[in-house]
């Protein structure tokens, strides 16, 4: 994607950056957000802790629209504490969780203009700055989480994120788990494709996952994120297409019936930084950085599972009926979703997502050959 779009999407909105609450750290003071970030003159380590950097003191602002007491909000929580413990307090970690500096739009746009140095927006939102990550929100595109793993950690994609930092001038630092999406609604049991005739969805305003619903027989319509808790409880819409954490994080289930674990996206979320920023910092912070967003990303996926786990618990116990597809179930939805591939075909070219392709086949193969550690 040329860079004049994203010039253009950097002035969509002017970001929120007031007197907000940093999520971590233990702390109940509400430290500013700093309007400089350049370094200042190093001081001892903070606390008493061996340091492995001793540059200058660096504050780092990290936004994210997801909860700071969801998984997502965990996982940063657990980042920052590892950041600050290994820089012995010289690096200030200030975490913004709940959409507290903006829209996952707007702290995209943060992190672009250098105004927020890292963020963690989902892939849908983050596409809209490079358009063939369209592809990312292609319904079965992989099976399980297994191969999700191997294929946002393969070459493919980190070649594209090279050609994400080219465009946009923002560094992808990984890719973590966001959850497996799944189908809520208040009507009935959704075991086939049949099941959703009729019903009204909420899908975010994403032509891929309008295509997705309107092809299973459903009726896509779109509803921003802050209205769906309304929306359902008032009968605008019947049902929703999320994660179970989310679900449950956002209390959706006490205005649902039925939840199916369809799978049929294992979304992301985008480790993100301002590249010009993380040049300007010195080499041992940067490798710093690295391998705890390394981790984060282990971590944040083991905590989408058992933060799965744990939610189907808390939907049963409030009386919602819980059906859980199999690989053979989720065939028939699989089958129906020409439609939605036509349409990222058109989104990111044919020819790019042939190339696609060839790589989910790739990681297919690199996931039954070396199956991860996680705990299932």
């Amino acid at each position: 994607m040329k860079k004049n779009k994203v010039l253009a999407l950097l002035t969509v909105s002017a970001m929120m950056l007031g007197l907000l609450a940093a999520c971590g750290g233990g702390s109940t003071a509400t430290p500013a957000p700093q309007e400089s970030n350049a370094p200042v003159e190093s001081t001892a380590p903070v606390g008493g802790g061996e340091s492995e950097y001793n540059g200058p003191k660096v504050v780092i602002k990290i936004a994210q629209g997801g909860s700071s007491t969801g998984h997502s909000g965990v996982a940063l929580i657990n980042f920052e504490e590892r950041v600050e413990a290994r820089t012995g307090g010289l690096v200030d970690v200030q975490c913004y969780a709940d959409a507290q500096l903006g829209t996952e739009l707007e702290i995209a746009q943060g992190v672009a203009l250098g105004t927020i140095e890292m963020a963690l927006p989902g892939v849908g939102t983050f596409a809209n700055f490079y358009d063939k990550l369209m592809f990312c929100n292609m319904p079965f595109l992989l099976d399980n989480r297994e191969q999700s793993y191997a294929f946002y950690d393969g070459e493919f994609m980190q070649n594209l994120n090279d050609e994400v930092l080219a465009a946009t001038g923002m560094r992808v630092l990984g890719w973590g788990e966001n959850g497996a999406r799944g189908l809520s609604n208040s009507v009935r049991e959704i075991k086939t494709p049949e099941d959703l005739k009729g019903l009204k969805i909420r899908v975010q305003e994403n032509p891929v996952h309008i295509a997705m619903i309107n092809a299973l027989g459903g009726s896509a319509t779109p509803i921003s994120f802050p209205e769906l808790y309304t929306s359902l409880s008032q009968k605008t819409v019947d049902g929703q297409d999320n994660g179970i954490p989310l679900t449950v994080n956002n209390a959706f289930y006490e205005v649902q019936k039925y939840y199916t674990t369809t799978d049929h996206n294992i979304d992301q979320l985008v480790f993100i930084t301002n590249d010009s920023w993380f040049n300007s910092l010195d080499a041992t912070l940067q490798n710093i950085l690295l391998e705890e967003v390394e981790n984060w990303k282990w971590d944040i996926r083991q905590l989408s599972i058992d933060f799965e786990n744990s939610g189907i618990d808390t939907m049963e116990d409030a009386g919602l009926t819980v059906t859980r597809l199999s690989d053979e179930d989720k065939q028939p939805f699989k089958a129906l979703m020409g439609d939605a591939e036509k349409v990222v075909r058109d989104l990111v070219g044919s020819d790019f997502y042939d190339e696609v392709l060839v790589a989910v086949e790739e990681a297919k193969a690199e996931a039954e050959a070396h199956p991860s550690d996680i705990v299932h």
